[in-house]
């Protein structure tokens, strides 16, 4: 649909999923969306990830606001199985490298999946807007681990300002990855400025769960090696669903799109790039298309979807490349937008 989000459908919908989910109560009042720019915090606290792993799982105060902070004892550069942080209510991290630690266990012989190996970066069930600005999350190609986590029961906004994910490792059999995933619901969802990295899925942004609104410009997905072809390999690089009448993805989501780029991948299954790299598929019920008398954009007509995604890479170059926020040896020389 290439028509703008009309504000009375999109209050209807979120009214429909207010008794399943609690933060679409929020969103059928009107609740405000957040701006582009860090939010105002209030006598916040001050939030130091350094490099012990004690802090891998940290609680917030949910009637406090945080200033978070990556590696203020090591140029920025914090390594860990998994970061998450939970709670608070508004949190705003401006620069940092976070790396997962190589602990991760591959499929065994017959495909079959291992334990769940996560995620290297989790964020939610704060009351207002998590912003995360200047940050790499970078996977080290450890096998099935998603790169971020957005959403909780209650909800939350999330900004995303300069992000780049690398490293992201996942195959069709046994344990995907995703370079970013929405896993529960959002209120809002703003991405300016992200470059993913991944050789399964790139973003997934599916409505699995409720979605008040994804609106995503200046982002891109790329795959590691486009044309690698074993291991099944090199997914959906742009995931909002396998089918547009799957049961499982009927919840409420709206979804804006503005100078997004997701990348083919060649000569693999010999599926064209609106059938392999764009999800749902053209070929899928309800799938994606090619918008007429544009050969290189995909539009999505049976779900909420403003704008189009268009196929390639931005013609100069990644969005947000790593280089804009880490040196060479790794640390982190970013300053804020």
């Amino acid at each position: 649909m290439r028509g703008g989000i009309r504000r009375r459908e999109f209050i209807q919908a979120a009214g429909a999923a207010a008794a399943c989910w609690p933060f679409a109560a929020r969103i059928a009042r009107g609740a405000a969306m957040p701006e582009w720019t860090a939010p105002a915090l209030t006598n916040p606290q001050l939030l130091e990830i350094k490099s012990d792993h004690s802090q891998s799982f940290i609680e917030l105060d949910p009637n406090a606001d945080y200033t978070v902070r990556i590696g203020p004892d090591s140029g920025g550069v914090v390594v860990r199985r998994a970061l998450r942080l939970h709670g608070g209510r508004n949190i705003a991290l401006i620069g940092g490298h976070l790396r997962r630690a190589p602990d991760t266990p591959t499929n065994t012989p017959d495909g079959a999946k291992t334990r769940y190996p996560g995620e290297l970066f989790s964020i939610g069930g704060h009351t207002g807007t998590a912003y995360i600005e200047g940050l790499v999350i970078d996977n080290g190609d450890n096998y099935g681990v998603d790169g971020i986590h957005v959403g909780s029961d209650t909800g939350g906004s999330y900004v995303f300002r300069n992000v780049h994910v690398r490293g992201v490792t996942g195959t069709t059999v046994g344990n995907h990855a995703d370079g970013l995933q929405v896993i529960r619901p959002v209120d809002y969802l703003l991405i300016d400025h992200m470059t993913v990295y991944s050789s399964y899925q790139g973003i997934n942004i599916q409505p699995e769960f409720p979605i008040g609104l994804a609106w995503l410009r200046h982002t891109n997905t790329r795959y590691p090696n486009p044309d690698f072809r074993s291991g099944g390999a090199n997914g959906y690089s742009f995931w909002l669903g396998d089918r547009a009448d799957n049961p499982k993805l009927a919840h409420p989501a709206k979804y804006r799109f503005e100078d997004v780029y997701v990348e083919e991948r060649t000569h693999f299954w010999d599926l064209s790039w609106e059938d392999g790299s764009v999800g749902p598929p053209a070929k899928a019920p309800g799938g994606c298309r090619r918008v007429a008398g544009h050969s290189d954009w995909a539009e999505f007509p049976h779900l909420g979807v403003e704008g189009h995604v268009n196929k390639g890479i931005p013609p100069q170059g990644d969005f947000c490349p790593a280089s804009t926020i880490v040196d060479g040896s790794g640390a982190v020389i970013y300053r804020a937008a």
